[in-house]
Formats: structure tokens, sequence, C-alpha cells
């Protein structure tokens, strides 16, 4: 039985319900990506990473409105001690944030991040806690992202090496 080619209709169907489902805390979605970039290759990861900024985007913007509401979401304090002397140090050499940017940044890339809500879950609490403005969470998430369908598009990293969990060679 001969499979038909994927179509553009196709491909655009696959990113909007990817975005959409990526927005949803929980959702372990980069197995999604991974079958765009299945079905249809490079054309696929480029089309997975601009579905997953927007569906992490759409999940910042939601959080957001939901710190709208009649009872505000508070900051999130991950630390209660404060920080060894050498670390204050460098933190103070740092812009503002950059500490919730790079952790928004290890947060998206960390292999089972679903625990901790996936990346919808991260991008919702992000948006309702107001850690970051939401530029500064787009250029975030579209960097952080990036590296993933880079390499596949480039060769350094194959679906089989994906699949199998054994990394770029």
């Amino acid at each position: 039985m001969v499979q038909p080619e994927p179509t553009l209709a196709g491909l655009a169907l696959a990113a909007a319900a990817y975005a959409f489902l990526l927005a949803i805390p929980f959702v372990p979605a980069m197995e999604i990506g991974l079958l765009l970039m299945a079905l249809f290759g490079p054309a696929g990861a480029v089309t997975a990473y601009v579905a997953t900024v927007v569906g992490l985007n759409l999940a910042y913007g939601v959080g957001r409105v939901l710190s709208q509401s009649k009872r505000p979401v508070s900051r999130i304090h991950l630390a209660k001690r404060p920080l060894p002397a050498w670390l204050q140090s460098i933190a103070r050499r740092l812009p503002r944030n950059t500490g919730c940017v790079l952790m928004l940044g290890v947060l998206l890339n960390v292999p089972g991040n679903t625990i901790v809500g996936g990346g919808g879950g991260i991008a919702l609490t992000y948006g309702a806690t107001r850690a970051l403005s939401w530029p500064r969470f787009a250029l975030t998430v579209a960097i952080a992202t990036s590296a993933l369908p880079i390499l596949f598009i480039l060769g350094f990293v194959s679906l089989e090496q994906l699949v199998s969990g054994s990394g770029a060679q």
C-alpha cells in the first residue's frame, strides 16, 4: 500500500493542533514535535519550532489573563534562604531577572519536565506570576527551543537518535 505524501494543509493542521496541545499543562508535547519532524522532515522541524513558540506564548498569555482575576497569583519564591555570598556577588553583576530567564531555558529543555507541568504548565506559571515581561519570555522561548530543530535540519541529529534517546554523536 502506497502512503500519500503529506500536504501543506496537513502540516498546517498538525502545527495548529501541536501548538494548542503544547499550551495545555502536563501534556508531553515533545513526542508530537518529533512526529511532525518524522512526517515532514526539515519542513516539519521548522513547523514544530514555530508551533512550539506559538503554543508556549499562548500558555503564557492565558497565565497573564488568569493573573488579572479577582484573586491574582502571587510571585513564586523558589528560595527562602539567602544565596551564598559568592553567588550573590555574581547575581548582582547580571541584568535584572537573568535568573528567571536562565531557569526558563533550563526548565523547557530538561528531560521529564512534564512532571512540573511540561512546557504549557511552565509557560502558564511564568505568565501568571509575571516573572518576565512578555517580550523577554518570547525571546527566551525562541532561543531555548531552537537548538534541536537547528541540529536536526543541519543533520547533526537524526530522528533515530532522538527516538532512541542517544542524542548527537
